[in-house]
């Protein structure tokens, strides 16, 4: 069985992409403090251990940034015509 790629599909590489979403609206203060309470875990040895474990990247990103990233690949991520791939959200 071919992958995508081998059967003619221009298929892009897409991230994995994990994040944590709040509601719209929600307050600055609120998410200033997220942020630093998620970058400070990103910097414990715990947090390193985890990632070593898991074989994942380091890519802690603030809400701009990962808004930013969030909206690139959502602009990447549609199936190739003809792939009979579905998204259901």
């Amino acid at each position: 069985m071919p992958t995508l790629k081998e059967a003619g599909f221009d298929v892009a590489a897409v991230p994995q992409v994990r994040g944590v979403v709040a509601p719209p609206g929600i307050p600055r203060e609120n998410v200033a403090y997220w942020e630093d309470a998620f970058r400070k875990l990103t910097q414990t040895d715990s947090w390193r251990k985890y990632l070593d474990d898991n074989q994942f990247e380091n890519g802690y990103q603030n809400a701009a940034e990962l808004a930013k990233v969030l909206r690139r690949v959502h602009g990447r991520s549609a199936h190739p015509p003809g792939s009979g791939i579905k998204t259901v959200r």
